[in-house]
């Protein structure tokens, strides 16, 4: 018994024991590991570099969404953003001829990007995501965001209105300037949706005041870059509700101003015609946006044709008793000249 606990013991050492543990893994990953273990032994390369940093910025615009009565713009865009840290360089003649790896952000500095004109949400960009490093310090990462900002209704050309809308960024803080990565850094294919709107024109540019960086300035100076986005509503449906039924009711206006003023016929046309206003403009109040400080020409237009509808059926009543009173008028009139003339004639005889 006591041999077979001693044959225990030393299986159990051998199995324990670090010389005899198999590395199965290739050079190239051992390398790597290596690579990764120098890198993270750097102890500042979470600390904000000390000099100023240009990060360049790209969007990939995926889907956006306007809420007019909310008056928030949305857009959903892959976010890439690239910059140099020479904390992150390394030699590839050292690592077996390793020129790139991939980190997770959270290990490494990122800059913080700021939404300046936000709605109150979402306001800082915190890179969590995949990284790419390359040998020459190179950072290169992309992540999916949403950005969210307000944007003022104008719907004087509702339901055809043009919205502009625009988003500012800049850095939080410190030594970092964000810049657009070239001309063309904002991409919006004709894939990307919007329900109800379409984009017909984006415009993007850096600030001027972008390297700003004095002491006292204002959150202002912050702001490096903007993008602006003009969106124009879908309106092909809502004109159909919208103008075809005004149409229709200022024909049947024309029709009942040709009417005789003394048949019923004209009178309720144009009580029909007034009901049937009224009918639409509570049906169609649940489809006009109502945070605008315009009024829609539209609203403005179906406002005053049911007010003058109100009037041509009062101006009816109205001409209806006159007809009648001036017809009694100058029936007496007659009358009285008619017997005037027989008295003078009788006196005469």
């Amino acid at each position: 018994m006591p041999v077979f606990y001693i044959v225990l013991v030393l299986l159990f050492k051998l199995t324990k024991s670090e010389d005899c543990v198999i590395d199965n893994r290739s050079s190239e990953i051992a390398w790597e590991q290596k690579l990764r273990d120098d890198l993270s032994s750097r102890n500042d390369i979470l600390d904000a570099p000390a000099n100023n940093t240009y990060v360049a910025v790209a969007f990939i615009i995926k889907s956006f969404y306007f809420d007019d009565n909310e008056e928030v713009f949305s857009i959903n865009s892959w976010l890439l953003v690239s910059w140099r840290d020479h904390r992150l360089a390394w030699e590839p003649n050292e690592y077996d001829g390793i020129k790139k790896i991939s980190v997770n952000s959270l290990y490494i500095w990122t800059p913080t990007m700021k939404l300046y004109n936000h709605n109150g949400i979402n306001d800082l960009d915190f890179f969590v995501s995949i990284c790419d490093l390359h040998s020459k310090g190179n950072v290169i990462c992309a992540e999916q965001t949403l950005h969210q900002t307000t944007c003022s209704s104008k719907l004087k050309n509702w339901p055809h209105d043009i919205q502009n809308c625009t988003f500012k960024f800049g850095r939080s803080s410190g030594l970092v300037t964000f810049i657009l990565s070239t001309r063309n850094a904002v991409s919006v294919s004709e894939s990307t949706v919007g329900p109800g709107w379409n984009i017909t024109e984006y415009t993007s540019g850096n600030s001027p005041r972008s390297n700003d960086h004095s002491k006292g300035e204002s959150p202002t100076s912050y702001i490096q870059f903007y993008i602006s986005f003009l969106l124009k509503r879908q309106g092909q449906g809502l004109a159909a509700i919208v103008v075809v039924p005004p149409i229709v009711l200022s024909a049947l206006t024309l029709i009942a101003l040709t009417l005789n003023v003394e048949r019923k016929a004209r009178l309720s046309v144009l009580c029909f015609s007034l009901l049937n206003q009224f009918f639409f403009l509570q049906e169609i109040s649940s489809d006009i946006p109502k945070q605008s400080v315009d009024t829609p020409t539209i609203l403005i237009y179906l406002l005053s044709h049911a007010a003058g509808m109100a009037r041509r059926k009062a101006q009816k009543v109205w001409l209806k008793e006159e007809s009648r009173r001036w017809f009694k008028i100058g029936n007496n009139l007659l009358y009285r000249l008619a017997g005037g003339a027989l008295y003078c004639t009788t006196t005469a005889a």
